[in-house]
């Protein structure tokens, strides 16, 4: 082994003094450099272990990031949490999404043609019918009258007991509640099938034309349009409480004759809240076949009306609903735009909206912050004149009150309506000034929508529970029954009455068909099972 390769024989044979000196500057090179190198591996190793350690935590912290994400993201639209847990922006998102699926569905069922028609809610052609029996007599043991027909419609001919029967006579059971009573009334008709002698022709018995009385149909619109409660649960109640069998189509048909019957005390309603001289006025969203409606509502002195439209509502929909303003009829309400053309000198604004207002101008900061903050003090003094001329009844005191007030808000909104921030809301509220300032000079007027706004409650927890209505005949139900409820509590009178007198006098008034003999039921059976298999 030589000094050229092994460093150890070089460095003794430097020690030595055999080699040249060039010889052991280079050996010595050497050695120096084999100890950097150690001390280089170990370094790269410790980088090596170091690295590996920040890979498994940027893992980890990957893992992390992405549960974390999740967790975010979650709201009321793709997960089981409830809607009040949603944070603001997610509600924002939810929002938008339900309005462009509103502005798809009204499109597309306006572009839509009748070849592509969705399949109709409800019972389907040819579906399985449930039939009540046609005989009830074996299990009917309770009050039992007799339909027996006396004179035939076409030849006119007296009917008496002798006439020949045609098939023998069927029971047939009617359910009545009476209201005064509180109580369930079961009546059994027995109705008889005779052949005139003179002209051959089967007469049948006149028996009432439903199975439920008119009773018992005012009950029946009054659970679903005052106590909210769905067709199913109607359905359960009569049956669990009174032991009467009904199928969700009759629970719809009983709360359509109910619109029906509605129609003419609705008129005469709308009629006496136009002729009133204090009109509260407001409107809400509503939702009919899934697309975007209105409910406006028109509160009188005694009645209440409500009416409901697609789309967005119009100054004509609002001068249809609260009629002519002549005179000293004082129409209150919000700033909304859709009221903007109602006449100031018969306006009073609303002051709880007009607080909101100023409320969010003071959270806008800065100049902003100091007006509204001073105009919310000067809408405290307000309610405090208000409410102590609500105790007292002293109209020159609530003058006198409010004159400094007037002033200083006045004062306010004027120097506010030259800020570059503020300048358009001051002047819009200076525009409609003299409508502010009403229920000062006014009987009967006050300074809030108050009546407007809890006349609304009661349509607005439905709309979020039967998320709307499906159809017209449901919007009509809702305007009618609500305009009826609330009307009757104004006047003190009982709803369940007033709907049973209502019906009552609707199936009176209307034409009742001839029975279907078998052949035209099998006829028609036939023809629906034919569309049906087509």
């Amino acid at each position: 082994m030589d000094a050229a390769t092994n460093p150890a024989v070089a460095l003794s044979a430097l020690e030595q003094g055999c080699v040249p000196q060039w010889l052991r500057d280079l050996a010595a090179e050497v050695v120096v450099l084999r100890i950097e190198l150690g001390e280089e591996r170990s370094k790269t190793i410790r980088l090596w272990d170091y690295a590996l350690d920040r890979e498994d935590r940027v893992a980890e912290l990957e893992a992390q990031a992405v549960e974390l994400r999740a967790k975010v993201s979650l709201s009321s639209a793709n997960s089981s949490l409830p809607p009040s847990s949603d944070k603001p922006a997610a509600k924002a998102v939810n929002a938008k999404e339900r309005r462009e699926r509103r502005r798809n569905a009204s499109a597309a069922r306006i572009l839509r043609e009748e070849s592509d028609e969705k399949r109709k809610r409800g019972a389907q052609v040819g579906h399985p019918t449930h039939l009540r029996p046609a005989d009830a007599e074996p299990e009917f043991d309770g009050e039992l009258l007799e339909a027996r027909p006396r004179v035939c419609p076409r030849c006119k001919a007296g009917l008496d007991d002798s006439a020949p029967e045609f098939e023998p006579p069927k029971t047939e059971v009617v359910w009545d509640f009476i209201p005064e009573e509180r109580r369930v009334k079961v009546t059994g008709w027995k109705r008889y099938s005779v052949k005139c002698p003179h002209c051959k022709r089967v007469v049948f018995g006149q028996t009432p034309g439903s199975c439920f009385g008119d009773g018992l149909a005012a009950l029946v619109a009054l659970l679903h349009g005052r106590l909210r409660l769905g067709f199913r649960e109607i359905v359960l109640f009569l049956e669990e409480c009174f032991g009467i069998r009904a199928c969700l189509g009759s629970v719809a048909k009983l709360c359509r004759e109910a619109s029906e019957a509605l129609g003419a005390k609705y008129d005469e309603i709308l009629k006496a809240v136009q002729e009133s001289e204090v009109t509260y006025v407001d409107e809400t969203s509503w939702r009919n076949e899934g697309a975007r409606a209105w409910l406006m509502t028109a509160v009188g002195e005694e009645a209440t009306v409500y009416r409901i439209g697609p789309g967005s509502s119009h100054v004509a929909d609002v001068d249809s609903l609260l009629g002519p303003i002549t005179g000293e009829r004082t129409i209150v309400s919000d700033r909304g735009k859709v009221f903007d053309h109602l006449p100031t000198g018969n306006r009073q604004i609303c002051h709880c909206h007009l607080a909101r207002n100023f409320k969010q101008l003071e959270s806008y900061g800065r100049a902003s912050a100091v007006l509204g903050k001073a105009l919310l003090g000067q809408e405290r003094e307000l309610f405090r004149a208000w409410h102590a001329f609500r105790r007292a009844g002293d109209r020159d005191a609530l003058q006198s009150k409010l004159a400094p007030v007037q002033a200083e808000m006045r004062r306010l909104l004027d120097e506010g309506s030259n800020s570059l921030v503020d300048g358009e809301f001051c002047r819009g509220v200076l525009k409609v000034w003299d409508a502010l300032w009403r229920f000062v000079e006014r009987e009967g007027v006050e300074p809030t929508n108050n009546e407007a706004e809890r006349a609304l409650r009661h349509a607005v927890v439905w709309e979020k529970i039967s998320l709307g209505t499906w159809s017209d005949w449901g919007c009509r139900f809702v305007e009618r029954i609500e305009s009826l409820v609330a009307t009757s509590r104004q006047r003190g009178e009982s709803v369940l009455r007033m709907l049973a007198e209502a019906i009552r006098a609707y199936r009176a008034g209307k034409k009742r068909r001839p029975r279907p003999t078998k052949l035209e039921l099998q006829a028609r059976r036939a023809a629906q099972l034919a569309v049906a298999a087509s």
